[in-house]
């Protein structure tokens, strides 16, 4: 990992390609830095949620949560390079491949639930379908999609880390999180959960239509455009 300068005129050093899940986590506390030193703290808690997610994964692969540990770690690093390589564009103001990503670069005073949200659009609505064409042609297709879908359940179980993480600073945002979280906890994650059946459904048209004419990348536009818009009216 390339040390930097912890300072406002630091020059951006690309995140590296992780090759394991220890990797992953290394990556995401140093890009944490990252986006504070270049202003980029919109990012923080999808971030930051990243790390909870991966390591819940780790661990409970190391218990034999999974049939097949090592593909998933190997979806794992994939999945995480995406996330890495948008990061690395962004950050260094350049054109990024997803437009879905360039929208979170946007929403810099949106609420936090928001960006959590914006993120995970990116990842799991453009991203996912790319790695699942990557990956799930294995002669054991079937019992690695199986433990794919159990990571729904981690999911859920990493929302009660997750929502602390949200430090809203708008009263209204403030107020639902203390006094009523299961308006703002369950239809984030639930939203979360659809989105990966969604990625499903993307990846089943890219290997029957091919990747041109999937219609992917346009559906992970439009809800960032809708997720941003929503925001613009929840400043308050």
């Amino acid at each position: 990992m390339l040390e930097v300068m912890m300072d406002k005129n630091s020059i951006y050093h690309p995140v590296s390609s992780p090759k394991s899940y220890a990797d992953i986590i290394d990556n995401l506390n140093f890009l944490e830095k990252q986006l504070s030193i270049h202003d980029y703290d919109q990012f923080l808690v999808f971030n930051r949620s990243y790390v909870v997610v991966t390591q819940s994964i780790k661990d409970n692969s190391e218990k034999g949560y999974f049939m097949h540990p090592e593909f998933v770690e190997d979806f794992a690093i994939t999945f995480a390079g995406y996330y890495f390589q948008a990061m690395n564009e962004v950050i260094a103001n350049t054109t990024t491949e997803s437009a879905a990503w360039g929208k979170l670069a946007t929403a810099k005073k949106h609420p936090r639930f928001i960006q959590l949200l914006l993120g995970a659009n990116a990842h799991i609505n453009h991203d996912l379908p790319l790695v699942m064409v990557e990956h799930m042609n294995q002669d054991y297709s079937r019992e690695v999609f199986k433990d794919i879908l159990s990571i729904d359940a981690l999911l859920m179980q990493s929302g009660k880390e997750i929502i602390p993480l949200l430090d809203e600073s708008y009263t209204c945002q403030r107020f639902i999180k203390k006094h009523l979280q299961f308006l703002y906890y369950m239809p984030v994650m639930y939203m979360i959960l659809l989105w990966r059946i969604s990625a499903w459904r993307s990846y089943k048209s890219i290997i029957k239509n091919g990747l041109s004419q999937a219609k992917f990348q346009t559906k992970s536009v439009r809800t960032a455009n809708r997720l941003f818009n929503i925001g613009l009216y929840l400043q308050f």
